[in-house]
């Protein structure tokens, strides 16, 4: 654990390091254009001002926290209890939310349904929740994606007699939606409890689990019951609904642009060398595998780097000045800026029902929306957080802040902070508090003197 300590402040930089620094650097060589130069450089000032400013933050929170953790202490029991109603609340939401939805993904493709009804469905369950029932597609977001990992690491430190059925259920409950980053949100954490734990077999363990969920998503999401069952009844796929693909209306792009062919790296790798195309059958097993490897390793990336592109070619560099921010848009008294499905028409075009979006890292977005002076605020803003988070001393918020982190990975800052739950995190630090940890924390992270 005290390795943990020594290096737990780089957790949310490494981990969006793994997710894009290296892609960057093949980008850079593969593209060499604005949009890979500037890139990459985005992700190196993040890291600059993270490591730069999470001292002074740090500082600052230890001073405030001090000071609430004397007039409030919350114990155990009320935690316990608000672990169940929490894991309550989240079951019941998304239980009802599949009574109300048309479709539910993980049913369409269990009973063999085609690529595009799996794809309609997973467009309209929870997103399609309109009115007062709106509010269950957050209350499933914020409680799946930050509170119910909270809870579930609770559960294996203190050797909980439920935490196994704990696992099981929410697996369960996130498979609905087929959404494939699902199990991670589950897992992740998990894994860097065992092997803060030093519990390797346990880690190896959850690890092939989670691997084996998102490869058992990404199967069902691609229709692979339905072409199952097509081939052994040797079958001629007609479907009875087809699903039109569309646009949404209003958008300022009606079809797509960028860089033909670069959403699949082998191809263009073997393209840079002079090397023949890589035939894929996204039927087979091993195709599906390519395709999955593609989109952990390549896709993240490009799709920030369309973001960049879609910002000088369709908007020529003009900011949106968090037009895209439900809150702030109203402030202009116009629409709001649907950034997310801008940039997918500017990568895909047409989508099923045009629900599609493309998500990106948060510092992107920033650049989008208040250009470089956004990024460094953004930062410091995300940067703060995390001092809260990992100065607090709570080993399990340590952990558990691995989910917030991946989704500022791959979403807005204001996403992060609401729906992917880091601003609850930080309320959290102060209430769990622990000030003897604070001096072994900090003096084996370097910022204690």
């Amino acid at each position: 654990m005290n390795h943990f300590f020594t290096s737990v402040k780089a957790l949310p930089v490494f981990l969006i390091g793994l997710i894009y620094f290296p892609a960057s650097l093949l980008g850079l060589v593969l593209f060499h254009d604005r949009e890979s130069i500037e890139l990459l450089i985005l992700i190196l000032l993040f890291c600059l001002i993270y490591f730069f400013s999470y001292g002074f933050f740090s500082q600052i929170f230890l001073f405030l926290a001090q000071k609430i953790s004397r007039s409030i202490r919350i114990s155990r029991v009320v935690w316990y209890r608000l672990s169940i109603v929490a894991f309550c609340i989240y079951a019941t939401s998304l239980f009802y939310a599949v009574h109300l939805a048309d479709a539910v993904p993980a049913m369409v493709a269990l009973k063999g349904g085609t690529l595009m009804d799996i794809a309609q469905a997973r467009g309209q369950f929870l997103a399609g929740l309109e009115g007062y029932e709106s509010l269950l597609r957050y209350a499933v977001f914020i409680l799946g994606r930050s509170v119910m990992p909270l809870v579930l690491v609770a559960a294996f430190v203190f050797n909980s007699k439920f935490r196994y059925w704990l696992l099981i259920a929410l697996l369960a409950l996130s498979m609905l939606s087929l959404e494939k980053a699902a199990p991670v949100f589950i897992f992740l954490p998990c894994i860097l409890f065992f092997f803060t734990s030093r519990k390797w077999l346990s880690a190896f363990l959850v690890i092939l689990l989670m691997v084996a969920s998102i490869g058992a998503m990404t199967l069902l999401a691609m229709g692979g019951v339905g072409d199952a069952r097509m081939k052994g009844a040797n079958a001629v796929l007609k479907e009875e609904h087809p699903m039109e693909v569309s646009i949404p209306p209003g958008l300022p792009i009606q079809e797509a642009m960028g860089r033909p062919g670069r959403f699949f790296l082998p191809n263009m790798v073997q393209d840079q060398f002079g090397v023949g195309q890589v035939t894929v059958d996204a039927d087979e097993v091993s195709g599906k595998l390519i395709i999955l490897l593609n989109r952990v390793v390549w896709i993240p990336y490009i799709t920030a780097y369309d973001w960049l592109g879609f910002h000088r070619e369709v908007l020529d560099g003009k900011l949106s000045l968090g037009r895209s921010i439900s809150f702030v848009h109203l402030l202009y008294g116009e629409p709001k800026m649907l950034l997310e499905k801008m940039v997918y028409v500017y990568e895909f075009g047409a989508s099923p029902g045009g629900a599609g979006a493309a998500n990106t890292a948060f510092f992107v977005d920033a650049k989008l929306a208040f250009g470089w002076a956004g990024v460094v605020v953004y930062c410091l803003i995300f940067t703060f957080c995390a001092a809260c988070i990992f100065s607090s001393g709570n080993q399990i918020l340590m952990v558990s802040s691995i989910v917030c982190f991946f989704v500022a990975s791959v979403s807005s800052l204001t996403a992060t902070l609401l729906s992917g739950g880091l601003f609850i995190y930080v309320v959290l630090a102060f209430l769990l508090f622990e000030r003897r940890a604070v001096v072994p924390v900090l003096c084996k992270t370097g910022d204690y003197k």
